[in-house]
């Protein structure tokens, strides 16, 4: 008896542990050895994922659930989320205004993901469960089943999600291999076709992604075995942007764009971490994979889902699908082989790591929230305000821009430059260059005004407006055949985009060249 309860209350080791502990190291390591970008935030969700890691498995050890309630507990989220984004296709309160379905999310792609877990999962348990139970009158689970995979069936394409769609039919196809396969090439026809029309349908985003991965490939020889550092991406791709934005290194310029996200989380890894990293999260997948094909085809085609969509998308920069991904690979590393500790020691590390960030999320969810009431405002009443909110605030990107901006206004030139410098260390946006451009003009400093300027238009070789200020630049500085020859430029420059204000620039150029 004694035996059993020692046994229940332990937890075996594994090799994903180990390597989920390796790679926690790994991260925090690369984080103190690159201190050049703010990364407090990310190793603070590191830090609370690893906590949440060691209590789900301590739960799966020691409880012994069956992986059809876990199942049931994604399920169950994916069919709120269904519920919700069709609620707001009904009511019209979509969370983005482009799009009539987000559900809790702020745009289609991120809710999509849900939709296809549920739905590849769906699939799995009616594949799994047989004829299910009566429920009443001929009315069983597998009717029930089947009709909430028919809604997810309907609803997924109304996201317009190309991913979510890929994902989805990716996970489907494997699951269904043996009837896939006699039918091959038709169904390989039929795919191309409408790979294709999602294609042309939505070309320029995904062209976009594409630009994405090819600047993160070209980032990651920079520094292939370490990583450029984490916090990194963005600031490498601007980098790498500039660097063969010159003519015939680099394919049309036009899908180049301000990132908010990588869009692809395992080159995010990859450039960030380097080799290391990215074989410490392909090693910690693949054994998860493998684990789950024993334990649960489920949970496996769920976690496949998630991975085959964040090769086009951020899910894994979000908390519902890190906790989700978490929860799935505790589940797969939960063993009664390897050696056998107490888990009042797993216990404790987990409570000593949800503790080590508490005070500086606090303090940082305090500062967003007061950054959010003086969104915008740049009077020099708020310069101290702004000052005691920095040191929570580095990764911001619209607080140190809106700060830049707010000491340029006060002719505070440098110390508005130090706070933009700042923020092309975690942002690809250009007009963190034009403005220090403005500021070097305003201090005399033409010589860095106008590398400024140049920096912003490599950094985005489709945007008019770096031209247009080098244009200016020469104008108030008497360089005339410079001014000349970018004011030809300005009125060649084919817009990504057509509005009054790049007419105007060009309009500008015209009387120049008059």
């Amino acid at each position: 008896m004694l035996n059993i309860m020692r046994a229940k209350a332990s937890l075996c080791l594994s090799v994903t542990d180990l390597v989920i502990c390796l790679w926690y190291v790994y991260v925090l390591a690369s984080a103190l050895t690159c201190t050049a970008y703010p990364c407090l935030r990310t190793l603070a969700v590191a830090t609370y994922m690893l906590s949440l890691y060691i209590v789900a498995r301590i739960v799966f050890s020691i409880s012994h659930i069956r992986d059809v309630y876990v199942v049931m507990g994604i399920v169950l989220w994916a069919v709120y989320e269904l519920g919700y984004g069709v609620m707001q296709l009904v009511e019209g309160s979509s969370n983005h205004h482009l799009y009539p379905m987000t559900g809790t999310f702020l745009n289609p792609g991120p809710y999509a993901a849900s939709l296809a877990m549920g739905l590849v999962m769906l699939c799995q348990y009616r594949k799994e469960m047989g004829n299910g139970i009566l429920i009443y009158k001929g009315v069983t689970t597998r009717h029930v089943i089947e009709g909430l995979i028919f809604c997810f069936v309907v609803i997924l394409p109304a996201t317009w999600s190309r991913a979510g769609m890929v994902s989805a039919i990716a996970c489907v196809g494997m699951m269904y291999w043996r009837v896939v396969k006699r039918r091959i090439w038709w169904i390989a026809g039929v795919g191309a076709v409408v790979f294709a029309v999602m294609y042309l349908v939505k070309s320029g985003s995904a062209n976009g992604r594409l630009a994405v991965n090819f600047m993160a490939v070209h980032c990651l020889t920079d520094s292939p075995v370490t990583g450029n550092g984490i916090g990194s991406f963005f600031h490498a791709y601007a980098g790498k942007t500039a660097e063969l934005s010159a003519p015939g290194l680099m394919f049309d310029t036009k899908y180049i764009d301000v990132l908010d996200y990588a869009f692809n989380d395992i080159m995010l890894v990859a450039v960030e971490q380097g080799l290391v990293g990215l074989g410490l999260c392909m090693a910690l997948l693949t054994l998860a994979v493998r684990a789950l094909l024993k334990k649960s085809h489920c949970l496996m085609y769920g976690l496949m889902a998630l991975l085959v969509f964040s090769l086009f998308s951020y899910p894994f920069e979000l908390l519902p699908y890190q906790i989700i991904a978490v929860v799935i690979i505790a589940y797969s590393a939960t063993t009664d082989r390897g050696v056998r500790i107490n888990v009042i020691l797993p216990a404790a590390a987990a409570a000593a790591l949800a503790l080590i960030p508490l005070n500086y999320m606090r303090a940082k969810q305090k500062a967003e929230e007061e950054y959010k009431m003086m969104s915008g405002m740049t009077n020099r009443a708020f310069t101290n305000d702004y000052y005691e909110l920095l040191p929570w605030l580095e990764d911001n990107r619209g607080f140190l821009f809106d700060f830049g901006k707010m000491l340029s206004q006060q002719g505070r030139y440098n110390d508005s430059n130090a706070m933009l410098r700042k923020g092309t260390l975690i942002s690809n946006d250009p007009m963190f260059y034009v403005l220090m451009g403005n500021n070097y003009k305003c201090m005399a400093h033409y010589d860095l005004a106008e590398q400024a300027y140049r920096k912003a238009f490599a950094v985005m070789p489709n945007r008019l407006y770096p031209l247009y200020k080098l244009m200016l630049l020469y104008h108030d500085t008497g360089m005339r055949d410079r001014e000349l020859e970018m004011a030809r430029r300005v009125m060649e420059f084919k817009v990504k985009v057509k509005s009054s204000a790049t007419e105007e620039m060009k309009e500008r150029a015209r009387e120049i060249l008059i």
